[in-house]
């Protein structure tokens, strides 16, 4: 194809000084057909009728440095012009592809690139296709020199290199990013970045390159942002994606997967609940092909088939009704959160086709596809909290990153991110609280620190962090350790300077903090990067028994370390401080440990409440000479101000009020002398129970005391 924008490479070449005449005289004609019959050789002679036209094809491979190969390339040049009958000034595409593909079996990949530095030069032709079909001129950096020489294409390769390290892309530059930087100057006959623009870029992802070109572009089109050629940079290149095992639905019935599809693009969800409901009302379409054939339509559904969809739900196993050849069903049955996603999929389903006037309200949803109570007493909060002796190695590798710990670029010897910024996400995870998507997407200026003389000399070890809005609410506030608002203005520092980009969750411009190489960071860097990085150097494996440590698993042990400290946040703070809306979201995060139950459990005194030791002292003199076997008194109850002579005290109603009482002796009596100076005497402990009014008495209240007092005074 011929390029739209003018050839630059031209100007290398006086054109003014050549005959450029297509048509071919007798004598050029003879020559050329001894040439192509007899394999003459070519040189230039004053006297050689095709001296008009061997003179630019040398001057061209002189310039593309062609000294040794300079007779087989004018050679099949001359064939060509034998077979066509025209001179080369003429020639589009499919002549120097033949003149190509001649030489393609015999020659090497330098005179190959040559032939197509001829065709660029003198036709201003761009083999593009030959490019991408021949492995062997893959060297696109070569081809440009040759085109337009190494000044202009070395000084624009350096010029795009620079506003890429001022982006944070220092030491990324592979191979791709040259190439593709080449490829566009072939493509666009030019070698100078600057008169690339947007439309070149969406060209070539357009055209039949290798990904990891179509890639580069997004990494080009921000130095180009940089530059001034371009408003904004492109969007992230993605993959077309294979279609999908799912979506080819081959035992799901077509108007069910239409109607599926149909609420899919409708529903105004998050994209991820979109998904997962739309591939769980799937399920219940499969469900319904292998038991309900005739049903295909929700319009069609009734309370008995609904209670027989969540009866099925609720023996489902694992999966079933899965039409992916990739996954076999299992012997194990659904988890009940499982379950319950199941159940309220088709809930949101015909609540939304009731609403939207899809289908005619024929029950409750909410109340037909209600989960059981036996899926919902399943699901009680169980935080997958780290190990305490874990997490503190975990906080102690956060605190202590040193520039050996960085994880190291797979392409070249370099790390992959800078030591501040990396330091700063590992301190954030480590200590904030938050989601992953809520920390990458903080944003520039997210730290607030109080003034000095409104702290406290212990209040001054904190700062603010400003959270953005989660999935739940709006952005909030939230107190965290000083050490992240350190890292993170240590970073802010350092930090590229960027075009704001629209924020995933709000749709919002931003200037958001966690930016390198002109994109947000990954979906998944805190769990394939940071935590694995803090792991090897805390020494701690990524797996404990509760599974992978995973970014949320931070958020559930900060919750619940906080909820348990010595002075523990309340529920009602923490949920605060976590962003929730509903205290029930915090119960899934927070959870008394052990040792917190057993303090409380302490500190309650249930046994001493309940149950009170006096002193009794038995009389042995008595016991011993039988005096007690005839009824006389060996046993008294120590009451502090005297004893009690009752064997039955125990069961005494009125034992809080012992002075008015025939049993009892007081304290400062001969006898009470007598019983405490006795050696002989066993004194013993014994537990008796303590009813309600009596404990209110001990504590001290006036009232239960006159209640105890009362009944023996009136029956005196």
């Amino acid at each position: 194809m011929r390029s739209v924008v003018q050839s630059g490479s031209q100007l290398r070449i006086d054109f003014s000084h050549y005959d450029r005449r297509i048509s071919l005289d007798q004598a050029e004609r003879e020559r050329i057909a001894s040439v192509a019959a007899n394999g003459d050789t070519l040189h230039i002679r004053t006297s050689d009728p095709l001296l008009r036209l061997l003179r630019p094809l040398k001057d061209c491979l002189k310039l593309t440095g062609a000294e040794q190969s300079q007779h087989s390339c004018l050679r099949e040049v001359v064939v060509e012009m034998y077979n066509r009958q025209t001179a080369f000034w003429a020639w589009q595409e499919d002549a120097w592809g033949a003149v190509y593909n001649r030489c393609a079996a015999t020659s090497t990949a330098n005179t190959l690139q040559h032939i197509m530095a001829m065709a660029a030069i003198l036709c201003n032709i761009d083999l593009a296709e030959l490019r991408n079909r021949d492995r062997k001129v893959l060297r696109r950096y070569a081809l440009s020199v040759k085109v337009f020489g190494r000044e202009p294409v070395d000084a624009s390769l350096d010029l795009v290199k620079n506003e890429l390290k001022k982006l944070g892309y220092s030491g990324y530059f592979h191979r791709q990013f040259r190439f593709t930087l080449c490829e566009l100057f072939l493509a666009n006959r030019t070698p100078h970045a600057r008169n690339l623009g947007a439309n070149c870029l969406e060209e070539l992802r357009a055209r039949p390159v290798p990904n990891c070109m179509k890639q580069a572009t997004y990494m080009i089109s921000h130095a180009l942002v940089s530059l001034g050629v371009m408003a904004a940079p492109l969007s992230p290149y993605t993959k077309v994606p294979r279609k999908r095992l799912l979506d080819e639905h081959h035992s799901l019935n077509e108007e069910w997967f239409s109607w599926c599809k149909r609420w899919l693009d409708t529903s105004t969800l998050r994209l991820t609940s979109k998904h997962s409901h739309f591939y769980r009302l799937l399920v219940a379409g499969r469900w319904l092909n292998a038991t309900h054939p005739s049903i295909t339509r929700p319009d069609q559904w009734s309370r008995q088939l609904a209670a027989e969809y969540i009866a099925t739900v609720s023996r489902m196993k694992v999966g079933q009704f899965i039409d992916d050849p990739r996954q076999t069903s299992a012997n194990r049955p659904l988890s009940p959160s499982s379950k319950f996603a199941h159940i309220q999929a088709l809930r949101c389903f015909f609540s939304d086709a009731m609403t939207w006037d899809w289908m005619p309200p024929q029950f409750d949803p909410r109340r037909t596809f209600q989960c059981p109570r036996s899926i919902s007493a399943l699901r009680v909060p169980k935080p997958r909290i780290i190990a305490e002796d874990i997490w503190a190695k975990l906080l102690w590798a956060g605190l202590n990153l040193t520039y050996e710990d960085m994880p190291q670029s797979r392409r070249q010897n370099t790390k992959r991110h800078p030591l501040e910024l990396f330091r700063a996400l590992s301190l954030v995870w480590l200590f904030g609280g938050l989601r992953s998507d809520e920390i990458r997407r903080l944003r520039v200026g997210c730290v607030k620190w109080n003034s000095t003389k409104q702290m406290k000399a212990e209040d001054q070890s904190v700062c603010l962090l400003e959270v953005p809005a989660n999935k739940t609410g709006g952005p909030y506030t939230k107190p965290v350790h000083r050490a992240v608002g350190e890292a993170i203005e240590e970073w802010e520092r350092i930090r590229p300077t960027t075009k704001a980009v629209i924020d995933e969750k709000t749709g919002e411009l931003a200037d958001l903090l966690f930016v390198y190489r002109g994109r947000p960071l990954g979906k998944y860097i805190i769990n394939h990067t940071v935590i694995p990085v803090l792991c090897r150097k805390a020494g701690v494996p990524e797996r404990d028994a509760r599974g992978s440590i995973t970014s949320h698993r931070a958020r559930s042990t900060i919750a619940t370390q906080l909820y348990n400290a010595k002075q523990p946040m309340s529920l009602f703070a923490l949920k605060e401080w976590l962003g929730h809306q509903r205290l029930e979201s915090t119960q899934w995060y927070a959870k008394v440990t052990p040792d917190k139950l057993t303090e409380a459990y302490l500190d309650a005194r249930y046994f001493e409440r309940n149950v009170a030791v006096v002193q009794v002292l038995l009389d042995r003199a008595a016991i011993e000479n039988g005096a007690a076997a005839q009824g006389e008194t060996y046993k008294y109850v120590h009451l502090g101000h005297g004893y009690c002579a009752n064997p039955y005290w125990a069961q005494c109603v009125h034992r809080m009020a012992c002075q008015r009482c025939e049993f009892y002796v007081p304290g400062d009596s001969a006898k009470a002398q007598a019983f405490e100076a006795d050696a002989h005497n066993l004194k013993l402990l014994e537990q008796i129970p303590v009813t309600e009014t009596e404990r209110k008495a001990l504590e001290g209240d006036r009232k239960a005391l006159q209640k105890l007092i009362g009944p023996v005074i009136g029956s005196r």
